[in-house]
Formats: C-alpha cells, sequence, structure tokens
C-alpha cells in the first residue's frame, strides 16, 4: 500500500492501535521507542555540554534506535507530511525535535510537518487531534523543546562535573550526584538520622471497659481529679499502679460510670479529585502494595491499549492536572446520574490544581469512557491491569458524588466524681462518594478512637466490667515508602510527574538505599554521600533550588524567560564551586571522623572511622599498621524453614525454604553445594522452558536457526549463536516477528505465550 503520511509515535503498542484507525487513509504509523537520541557521553563532557556555545549539547543516535531510525528515514523520502504524535510532555516534544532534525540530517525535507497531541488513544481522540493541528498549521513548540533541553543540560552538569569529586573521596563504584536524585536523598537521610536517634519514652494508658444494650464498649482515662491527662502523660508506673487499685476497689464497689455529656454533630468527608501521577502512585502502594514503577508501568500499557483492546483505557497517566475536560466531566456526570441518583452532585463538579505550576492544559488521569466498567473488561485484562483501571474508575466517578457523612459522637463519663473518661464513636449515614470508593489508609498513620457506639443518654449509669492498663511506647518517625516519598517531592516541588518513579531506583542503584517490605533505608553510604554535599555543594542540594529550578524550566516552556539567561545564572557560581573542591587535596579517601581510640594493635596512633564499602569500619594511621575492625552491625541467624513432609528426590535430603538474590522464595536441598536440587517454595517442581526451534535461519549471521527461549522479560525469539564463535546475539522485535518467522501476530501470540 503507498503511504503520503509518516506518524511518529513513541511506543510500538500505541503504533498498532493507531494503525488500525488511519492505514486506509493513507498514513503509515511508526514508533521510535522513546528516546531515538541520547547525549554522547563517550566524548568530553566540555564537548557534551558545550558552554561557550549557549549550551549546546551534544547528541548520537541511541545503538538500539539504529536500526528503526534507518527505517524512518527511508520511509520519510517517499512522504509529502510528517505528523509528530509523540507524548503531550516537555519530553514528547523534545523526541518530535530529535526526529526532525535527524530527518534533516539525512536530507529528508518533507512538504508539511505537524505536531499533534492528544491525552487518550480513541480514534475520535487522535482524528480530532489531527484535523486540528492540520488546519492550525501547529508546528514544534521551541519553547517547550528549550525546557528540555534545558533540564538536560542542568541534569549532566550536576552529574557529570559532582560525580567524579564522589569517585575521589568514597571507597566505592558508582555513586553520582542528582538534580532531583540528591535532593531527595537528602529527604530520605533526614528521616533515617531521626529514626537512627530517636530515644523511645515508655506511656500507659486505662481504659474503662463497660456496656449499653448488649454493646460492649471502651473508654479511655481522660481526667484525675483537677489534671487532665492526655494520650501520652501516664508515664510514671507507680503513679499508674496507684490509681489502677483505686479503679479496681470502684469496680469492686460496684461504682456506675455516669455519663455527664454527650456531644453529636454531623461529620462529612468529601471526595478526592481524580488523579494526578502522583495520587495515583500513592493510591497504588496504600490499597495495591505496588511500587511506582510497577504502576506507571501498567497504567502505560492502559494508555496504549492494543490491538487486542482497539483502544486506550485512560488518558495520558504523566499529569499534574485534575481538571477535567466538559466532554468527560459531562459524560461522567450523566452516568453518575443514571445508576447512583441518589449519590451524585447536583451539577458537575470541576477541580482545580493547588499546585501552582501545575499543566493544567493535561486532563487528570481519568477512564477515556466511564461507561467501560471494570467488570466489562476484566476478562480482557491482566490481572495488574484490572486492578489499576478499577481505582482510576472508581476515583473518577466519586469525584463527582456527595460527601459521605457521619454522626460523630463524644461521651464523657465520671467514675466516682475523681475520675473521668471519655468515648468517641462515629457511623455512617450517607454513603455518597463511598459507594464506589475507598480510600487508602495512610500507612503507619494515627488509628482513631473512633468505636461502634450504642444509644447514650445524658444520666445514664454503665456497669463497669474490668479496668485494662496498657503499656506503650512512643515510636520514631515512620520510614518513607514511595508513596510518602512522592507525596513530600510533590510538596517541595522537586521533580515532576515523569520523574517520581525513578528516583528510588536511582537511588537503590547507587547504593544509597534499601527498599525492604516498601521500606526505604538509608545506608551508611548514602548518609556520607549526601552530608558531604550539603557540606559543600548546599546550593544544589536545597529543596528551594531545586524547586525554583523546575519552576524556571516551567517559565522557559510558557516562553517567560531565556533559555541560555537561565543556565548562565546556574552556571557561573557551579562551576566555581566544582573548581574550588576539585582543587581540594584528597588526603583521608574514605575518612569520616577521627576517634579518641588508640590502636590496640600498635598502640602509636589514634583509630579513624572509615566508610567501606560493606559499611563502616575502624583502622589504624600508623604506617605499617594494618589494624581494622569492622563496625557493621551483625547480622542475627535466622532459622531455617524446611518444606513439611518434602525431602529431595535425589539424595533424600531435607528441603529448606531460602531466598533468592531478588527476595523470591525457593525450595533448596540441605546438601548443597553436593546436591543442586531446586523446586517452588510451596514443594512443586519448577517448570524450566525448553527452547523451541522456529526452523528459520537467523537473518543477521545466517547460519544459526532461531529459537523461542526464555528471557528476563517473558519469552524472545533470538539467535541460537549466543555460545558460538564467532557470537551471534540477534533478538527479533516483537513487531518483526510475523515478517521474519513468516506467520501471522496469532501464531506469533500463541507461540510466545
Amino acid at each position: 500500500m503507498a503511504y503520503h503520511t509518516l506518524m511518529i509515535v513513541e511506543s510500538p503498542n500505541k503504533a498498532k492501535t493507531i494503525t488500525k484507525w488511519v492505514a486506509k487513509d493513507g498514513v503509515r504509523v511508526m514508533a521510535t521507542f522513546g528516546h531515538i537520541r541520547v547525549l554522547d557521553t563517550d566524548k568530553p563532557r566540555e564537548e557534551v555540554l558545550n558552554v561557550e556555545h549557549g549550551f549546546k549539547l551534544k547528541y548520537k543516535i541511541s545503538p538500539k534506535s539504529k536500526d528503526h531510525v534507518k527505517e524512518m528515514v527511508s520511509i520519510a523520502k517517499n512522504v509529502d507530511t510528517i505528523i509528530l504524535a509523540t507524548d503531550p510532555d516537555y519530553e514528547g516534544e523534545g523526541i518530535s525535535q530529535a526526529v526532525v532534525e535527524v530527518l534533516r540530517q539525512n536530507k529528508v525535507n518533507p512538504k508539511n510537518i505537524y505536531r499533534v497531541t492528544y491525552t487518550e488513544v480513541t480514534e475520535k481522540a487522535v482524528r480530532d487531534a489531527i484535523n486540528q493541528s492540520i488546519s492550525t498549521k501547529r508546528g514544534i513548540d521551541g519553547n517547550k523543546v528549550a525546557a528540555q533541553s534545558a533540564r538536560q543540560a542542568l541534569d549532566y552538569a550536576v552529574g557529570f562535573w559532582i560525580s567524579p569529586i564522589l569517585w575521589k573521596i568514597f571507597p566505592s563504584q558508582g555513586l553520582s550526584a542528582g538534580r532531583v536524585q540528591s535532593p531527595s536523598l537528602r529527604i530520605l537521610a533526614t528521616r533515617e538520622k531521626e529514626i537512627r536517634e530517636f530515644v523511645p519514652s515508655t506511656y500507659w494508658q486505662v481504659n474503662a471497659f463497660t456496656e449499653k444494650e448488649n454493646i460492649g464498649f471502651a473508654t479511655r482515662l481522660v481526667r484525675i481529679g483537677a489534671d487532665t491527662i492526655s494520650k501520652m502523660s501516664l508515664n510514671d508506673l507507680d503513679y499508674v499502679e496507684k490509681h489502677k487499685k483505686a479503679l479496681e476497689e470502684l469496680v469492686a464497689n460496684k461504682e456506675k460510670l455516669h455519663v455527664t455529656d454527650v456531644k453529636t454533630s454531623k461529620v462529612s468527608r468529601k471526595p478526592k479529585p481524580p488523579y494526578t501521577t502522583s495520587t495515583l502512585q500513592m493510591d497504588a502502594v496504600r490499597k495495591l502494595g505496588w511500587n511506582a514503577t510497577r504502576t506507571m508501568q501498567v497504567a502505560q500499557r492502559l494508555f496504549e491499549g492494543s490491538e487486542v483492546h482497539g483502544h486506550g483505557f485512560i488518558t495520558y497517566m504523566r499529569t499534574d492536572s485534575v481538571s477535567l475536560s466538559e466532554e468527560a466531566l459531562n459524560s461522567i456526570y450523566r452516568y453518575g446520574t443514571q445508576f447512583y441518583p441518589n449519590d451524585v452532585l447536583d451539577h458537575p463538579k470541576q477541580y482545580a490544581s493547588k499546585n501552582k505550576s501545575a499543566q493544567e492544559a493535561h486532563e487528570a488521569i481519568r477512564p477515556t469512557d466511564i461507561t467501560i466498567t471494570p467488570d466489562s473488561v476484566k476478562a480482557k485484562f491482566t490481572p495488574d491491569e484490572f486492578k489499576l483501571y478499577e481505582l482510576i474508575w472508581q476515583r473518577t466517578l466519586a469525584s463527582q458524588m456527595k460527601p459521605a457523612i457521619f454522626d460523630s459522637t463524644q461521651v464523657n463519663l465520671t467514675f466516682s466524681k475523681e475520675y473521668g473518661f471519655r468515648a468517641n464513636g462515629s457511623v455512617l449515614v450517607f454513603p455518597g462518594y463511598l459507594s464506589v470508593y475507598q480510600e487508602g489508609e495512610e500507612i503507619d498513620g494515627e488509628k482513631d478512637d473512633n468505636v461502634r457506639l450504642p444509644k447514650i443518654n445524658i444520666g445514664d449509669k454503665l456497669p463497669v466490667f474490668e479496668i485494662q492498663v496498657s503499656e506503650h511506647q512512643t515510636k520514631p518517625p515512620a520510614r518513607y515508602n514511595e508513596a510518602s516519598l512522592v507525596k513530600v517531592l510533590e510538596e517541595y516541588g522537586i521533580g515532576r510527574p515523569s520523574t517520581y518513579a525513578t528516583i528510588p531506583k536511582t537511588l537503590q542503584d547507587r547504593g544509597y538505599i534499601t527498599v525492604e517490605k516498601n521500606r526505604i533505608t538509608v545506608t551508611d553510604m548514602g548518609i556520607a554521600v549526601i552530608d558531604y554535599l550539603v557540606d559543600k555543594f548546599h546550593t544544589y542540594v536545597d529543596y528551594k533550588f531545586t524547586s525554583n529550578m523546575e519552576a524556571d524550566l516551567d517559565n522557559i516552556a510558557q516562553g517567560h524567560i531565556n533559555r541560555e539567561a537561565m543556565l548562565f545564572n546556574f552556571w557561573n557560581p557551579f562551576i566555581e564551586n566544582v573548581k574550588r573542591e576539585e582543587t581540594i587535596s584528597i588526603k583521608h579517601k574514605g575518612v569520616i571522623e577521627n576517634t579518641e581510640e588508640i590502636c590496640p594493635s600498635c598502640g602509636q596512633s589514634n583509630l579513624v572511622k572509615m566508610l567501606g564499602k560493606f559499611g563502616n569500619y575502624l583502622k589504624c594511621t600508623h604506617q605499617g599498621c594494618k589494624y581494622t575492625r569492622s563496625l557493621a552491625p551483625k547480622k542475627e541467624a535466622t532459622e531455617v524453614k524446611y518444606i513439611e513432609g518434602k525431602s529431595c528426590p535425589q539424595c533424600g535430603s531435607k528441603i529448606a525454604i531460602r531466598k533468592g538474590f531478588k527476595g523470591r522464595e525457593f525450595g533448596s536441598c540441605t546438601g548443597y553445594p553436593n546436591c543442586k536440587y531446586s523446586c517452588n517454595a510451596d514443594g512443586s517442581e519448577i517448570v524450566r522452558h525448553q527452547n523451541v526451534d522456529t526452523g528459520v535461519k537467523c537473518p543477521k549471521c545466517k547460519k544459526h536457526n532461531l529459537s523461542v527461549r526464555m528471557g528476563r522479560f517473558g519469552k524472545m525469539v533470538s539467535c541460537d549463536g549466543f555460545t558460538a564463535k564467532p557470537k551471534c546475539s540477534n533478538i527479533i522485535r516483537k513487531e518483526d516477528l510475523p515478517k521474519v518467522l513468516g506467520k501471522t501476530e496469532a501464531e506469533v501470540e500463541a507461540l510466545l505465550k
């Protein structure tokens, strides 16, 4: 088929979906697979970021992009129109600009170039966007390109000028500093220090248990004589025991609790706005237990859709806006009035972001069609896709519903006049938005004292069955999880929706943090690095500096300030700071602090505290003395668990449950290393994939056959010449498999299933 137009998108899934709608109109859709070019980091840093020539950046074609860039150039030579339909953010604008520049470098100058953006992958949305761009002759937004380029320049400057200084000081490989990463590490390290320095204190709580109408409930001691008792004020055990004895004597004498006051009020809880990137990630952590990366991967699939689905199911998932289009708003409201007539608002409600820098040109994350209910597509979705779509659908619909109404009750009681007790309770009287959406609870959040209460009146006398004294300890600040970290980053204005998911992974890859059971712990290396950066590069890890830079980038995108002027304002003091630290001789690599302890080996010198790759240690500084002593905490021995009723089929030994390097549990023979038998943690046998020969020669080496084998991310088709000499490591892209194997797409899907 002859094509007169080439449409460029980022994702191959999106390309397949859109092809079904526009191919018949003579439009060929191709994917860039993300960025087609990257900064040429093989060159000296002064060439990559050329300050003298207006902070010009030097790029190169990404190695993984060379083949499809070559194909794109070949197709572009034979069309007269190019539609640039990359994502509607700064990064997408930058990719569109890169496509144009690469085409021009290859002497491809099509007659028409249009920039198209849409926030949902549906046929109507895509066609409307194309028609609007063509009618208005919309081109690439140079201001957004400048903002994206400035962001790259800033990130490269901080990373490639400060990181080499860290390499000289700290005895570990792979360390780096970053414009967003380092302030994020500072937030985490501050909390880590608070936890390490925290000293718990003990307090006691006194409860009296009573009942009315066969409904039992607890009341908390809030007064002794004229003294008010707060939650943690009972911190003297002798004092507590004294009053416990007095209270128990009153119980033995059949003293009753007297109700002196009952306060009842209506409390309303309003629904939250539709999701932004950060609030979606937070709720996915709270309600689904996912990390940010997993959330965004699933959201990407829901946005793009597939050939099977025929369209996307949610709007663009990288957004900080809470607003909805008028068309979507009216559609959601109509659905609510039809199926939830008693709970929906009296009129549609449009939300506005409290974040001044929010890009309101984008919509909130919402279903592309509210009438597509989660249950109606459950069979088409993977379990993860269903769970996330259900969250988004429920939150969107709930945003147009009435507040939930609770009857809140506070009951004050006296016990022999000397003691005062209190009970709090609440009852849901009108569900409102809670009929479709239940908010995720804050992890480690304070639990309220609300209980179910019977109907209680002033003057009631209630029996006391038991006095209970419970011991408690104050808790240190909770460790951050990805949800709470994203929330703080958003409050400080650090980063943007597109960067939230990558921050924890980057810090983990650098060895600055560990993540276990969704809790972030900062390592000694992480604390040492951020302490150095705060001391020597304070300005560039300051929260306000980072948020101000984000605001400047937004101003560049809106055409309010000049890119080069902004970068020069950053560069001049920055490079002075760097040169000052580069000239300081590093005499004590890895030294954290000097100590008063004399070396027990030579007795000639004090020990110094060092930062090692595997934790802190003490070292003698006397020449010729090699004394060291680890300060790393010893790992506690863990109890070995065995799979009951199963023994090794090869040697008869017990099967122990162990953890792999990624934390996955599996069964392993206790005769290891002599016996290498393993199984699943439940005792079932591990099904090992057998490579399947396709019978097709590799198109690259033309010597070996292609086989279906298991890769890191699932099944793939690759050359059998992985272990041959010369080696052939050719992997066939999924979209090329039908052509290479001579099979239909359905047959390929069955092969990879």
